[in-house]
């Protein structure tokens, strides 16, 4: 009998032990996969880290202008100046959530582009013309070939100029900010948020790598607070708000290992009891 009890409390023991070293484990292997994860709120006033290019798009072929894209006036990387111009940044996360703000205004064009994830480089500085292959955000503020007043999902090869249009979503009017969120699966299949409401699902595999993050706008145009997270695998589907994917696998494995641990030592004062 006394056998059966150190038995019993030597299991006990080694699943305490065991819980933290499981859950420490999946947190080393969640944090792992969130390598490449990276965020910029500009709220320090600068833009380290971007580089910044303009261009002429009234011009065939285009001319290079330089570029005006600050955040020291309001603590956004907004637009200023006359023409085009680009901010763009090392990201590798072709699959998981991008989310930003996007101040839209009123600008000659009608539209801005976030390509939130890009081929490198972006208008070569050497060839402005040669433009990356692209998954991206238009914003159009008003009538344009994409649309009038919208939001569009596009998508550029990498063979061509021309982009295409995945999916749109239409607003009775695109001005001021907007919190955009974007999620995309390992097959696949994106999901965009429009403040908070599901705009745009559509599923498209052309490509699978990224180099960069790029924001390519006119005067008055601001993006803000951008959170980029690479995709990890759920152990189930359930979603936060925006899309955004939830782990659960962490919570499970600590509920599990409290439970065996609770029905060990009730089993172990029944013992006693009867013994």
């Amino acid at each position: 009998m006394i056998r059966k009890k150190v038995s019993l409390l030597t299991l006990t023991l080694v699943l305490c032990l065991m819980i933290p070293t499981m859950s420490s484990a999946n947190q080393i292997d969640f944090a792992i996969s969130q390598e490449g994860a990276w965020s910029d709120d500009f709220d320090d006033g600068n833009i380290d880290g971007w580089n910044v290019q303009g261009f002429n798009a009234s011009t065939v072929p285009w001319t290079a202008l330089p570029g005006n894209i600050t955040a020291e006036y309001d603590n956004t990387m907004r637009v200023y100046g006359e023409g085009w111009s680009q901010a763009y940044r090392t990201s590798n996360v072709a699959y998981g959530s991008w989310a930003f703000d996007v101040h839209c205004v009123d600008t000659p064009s009608n539209r801005s582009y976030i390509a939130f994830v890009s081929g490198s480089p972006p208008l070569d500085p050497e060839d402005i013309n040669t433009m990356p292959f692209e998954y991206g955000i238009i914003p159009v503020v008003g009538q344009h070939d994409y649309g009038n007043h919208t939001f569009v999902l596009y998508r550029r090869p990498s063979t061509s100029p021309y982009l295409s249009s995945l999916g749109e979503y239409d607003v009775e009017e695109v001005s001021g900010w907007y919190h955009i969120n974007i999620t995309r699966d390992f097959d696949g299949s994106f999901e965009v948020h429009f403040n908070g409401t599901l705009g745009i699902t559509v599923s498209d595999s052309l490509h699978t790598t990224c180099d960069l993050f790029t924001f390519s706008a006119e005067a008055g145009i601001a993006i803000d607070n951008i959170v980029v997270i690479p995709y990890s695998e759920p152990t189930s589907t359930p979603t936060a708000t925006d899309g955004e994917p939830v782990d659960i696998t962490f919570p499970l494995i600590v509920g599990g290992g409290i439970a065996l641990v609770v029905i060990l030592v009730v089993v172990l004062r029944q013992r006693k009891r009867i013994d």
